[in-house]
C-alpha cells in the first residue's frame, strides 16, 4: 500500500463519516471530521499533516525518536506535523479540517520546496493566522466543486506554507544537529556541479554523502545557513554567472544548468543574482 493509501486508510478508520478528498495520486489529501481521542504510532509518514481546529483540540503530546513535544492545539490553531514515521502520538477529541501533501508532490514548486525545507528544522508546530484559516477553507470549498487538482489549489497550499514558516507560533524543535564538515560540503558541490544540467533532488545528494534526506538536509543548513534547494539554486547561478562570462547566451545558459523554461530561470537567477541575466551580460 503506497503512502497516499495508507493515510485514507487511516483517516477512514479513525473517522468512518469522514469527508476525504484527493487527487489521482493521493499526493494531496484533504478531509473534514470529527475526531475521537485517540493515541499510537504513526504509520503513514511520506505525508506533511495539516490540521485547522474547528472545535474540541486541547493537548497534543508526541515521542518522535526520543524526543517529546507537548503542544496545546485549541479552536482557530494549525497544526502542523513534518513527515516522520514510527512517531509515538497522543491526540484528544477534536473537529478538524486538515490538509496532508507528500512532499515529492512539490516537485518543481519553489516555494514548497522551499518551505518544506524550512519546515524540517521544526518537526512540529501550532500557529494561529486568519489567513492560514481562511485560505484552507477556500482550498477545501474549492475542492469540494472542482476536485484537489486546481491551480487555486496550488497556489494556496503555497500560501499557507510560506504563512507557517514565517511564524514562530509553538515550537517543537528538532534539536542538535552535526554539520556537514568541509570534505562533505566538497562532496555535495562536486556531485551537483557533475550534473547541474539536471533535475537534482535532497535524497540523491544525501545518498552522495551516505546520509538519510532529513539529517543531511539539516546538517547542510547547520554548515551553510541555507536549505538544501536554495543551496542547489546557488550553485546553479554561480555556474550560469560563469558561463554568461563566457559569453554564452542566456537560453544555452539556462539549459545548461538545469533550467528547461528561461523564463523562470531569469527569475531565479534575478532573485539571487539582483540582475535579469541579460543585465549581467551586458555590464561587460
Amino acid at each position: 500500500m503506497d503512502p497516499g493509501d495508507r493515510i485514507v486508510s487511516s483517516l477512514s478508520s479513525q473517522a468512518p463519516a469522514a469527508s476525504i478528498i484527493t487527487n489521482a495520486e493521493r499526493s494531496v489529501v484533504l478531509v473534514r471530521s470529527f475526531f475521537p481521542a485517540t493515541e499510537g504510532v504513526e504509520d503513514f509518514g511520506a505525508h506533511l499533516k495539516m490540521g485547522l481546529c474547528i472545535s474540541g483540540g486541547g493537548t497534543v503530546k508526541y515521542n518522535a525518536r526520543g524526543r517529546l513535544s507537548t503542544l496545546n492545539w485549541h479552536p482557530g490553531d494549525f497544526l502542523v506535523r513534518t513527515p516522520l514515521r514510527g512517531t509515538e502520538f497522543a491526540s484528544p477529541d477534536v473537529d478538524m479540517l486538515g490538509l496532508a501533501i507528500e512532499p515529492s508532490a512539490a516537485g518543481s514548486r519553489e516555494g514548497i520546496c522551499c518551505a518544506l525545507e524550512e519546515l524540517d528544522n521544526i518537526p512540529s508546530r501550532v500557529v494561529r493566522d486568519e489567513v492560514i484559516r481562511s485560505v484552507l477553507v477556500a482550498i477545501w470549498t474549492c475542492a469540494e466543486y472542482h476536485g484537489p487538482s486546481s491551480a487555486f489549489i496550488d497556489e494556496g497550499i503555497d500560501i499557507i506554507l510560506r504563512r507557517v514558516t514565517t511564524q514562530r507560533g509553538q515550537l517543537a524543535p528538532a534539536g542538535n544537529v552535526r554539520a556537514l564538515n568541509q570534505r562533505q560540503i566538497g562532496r555535495v558541490r562536486e556531485y551537483v556541479l557533475g550534473r547541474i544540467a539536471h533535475d537534482i533532488r535532497v535524497p540523491e545528494l544525501a545518498a552522495a554523502l551516505g546520509m538519510e534526506p532529513r539529517r543531511f538536509s539539516r546538517a547542510l543548513r547547520a554548515a551553510t545557513g541555507v536549505a538544501p534547494y536554495s543551496y542547489l539554486v546557488g550553485l546553479r547561478m554561480i555556474e550560469a554567472k560563469r558561463m554568461l562570462d563566457d559569453g554564452k547566451n542566456v537560453i544555452d545558459t539556462a539549459l545548461c544548468v538545469g533550467y528547461q523554461n528561461p523564463g523562470k530561470f531569469s527569475a531565479a537567477f534575478r532573485r539571487v543574482v539582483g540582475c535579469t541575466p541579460s543585465q549581467w551580460r551586458g555590464r561587460r
